[in-house]
């Protein structure tokens, strides 16, 4: 789809944002800076190791997986996404209870992971016409030893891919806040792979100016702690990307 530069910037002076990002040339063939990590092949579980054969069954065995409605995540799942989320350092702060049970629209299917009858787990994903976004996948921290995330990853990429007959499942693009070891276990684990693409940003004109001029020192903000240069160092690496 062809983008008009001037309606993206006349946009966002409209609409006060910082800047507006798209890709071109999604998964081309050429080795990029920038990816997506998708899974367009078999979701049989006869197509992996044996080690994630195993890994797999015991999930099942251990735990229940199945489609599950809004409500039930809206009402059970706020203390697993806390669990999860300080498990694991992120450039963000855990949302209320309030703007949790917001961002669970209908737009969205969700997946919950049982372990006697109690909720232990969930995904969120957001479906389109050929394709699926695994949008949010949470797992309480005491029960990963058990493989639930096998379980619910195996799950949902059969039927997404074998059911529904989908082109892609989508994880998301390559992270530019913080370092996550997830694309690494799908690919490694689930046969997921980079969909290479041309990342391409337009900033509002002070944002523009700012870029411009911390461009050239980016490297001193990388070590910073406090939220503000943490956050001037990710728009910094983005642009990095994109040049």
């Amino acid at each position: 789809k062809t983008i008009d530069i001037r309606n993206v910037f006349y946009e966002i002076i409209k609409t006060k944002s910082l800047l507006a990002r798209w890709v071109t040339d999604f998964d081309c063939k050429k080795e990029m800076p920038f990816w997506y990590i998708i899974k367009d092949n078999s979701p049989l579980i006869e197509s992996y190791s044996s080690n994630t054969r195993n890994q797999i069954k015991k999930g099942i065995k251990n735990f229940k997986i199945r489609r599950v409605n809004k409500d039930e995540i809206c009402h059970t799942a706020y203390s697993i996404y806390k669990k999860a989320f300080i498990s694991y350092e992120k450039n963000e702060k855990i949302i209320s209870l309030e703007r949790f049970q917001k961002n669970l629209t209908e737009e969205f299917e969700y997946w919950g992971v049982y372990k006697n009858d109690k909720l232990v787990g969930y995904a969120q994903n957001r479906v389109y016409d050929e394709s699926c976004d695994y949008s949010t996948i949470k797992i309480d921290p005491q029960y990963k030893k058990d493989y639930p995330n096998y379980a619910l990853i195996h799950m949902m990429n059969e039927f997404y891919l074998q059911k529904r007959s989908l082109k892609y499942i989508n994880n998301g693009t390559r992270s530019i806040a913080h370092h996550t070891n997830i694309q690494d276990f799908l690919i490694k684990k689930f046969k997921f792979r980079k969909a290479y693409c041309n990342l391409h940003i337009r900033y509002h004109p002070v944002i523009k100016i700012i870029i411009f001029l911390l461009f050239p020192i980016r490297s001193i903000f990388r070590l910073s702690k406090t939220k503000f240069l943490r956050n001037v160092n990710i728009l910094l690496f983005q642009e990095e990307l994109r040049r």
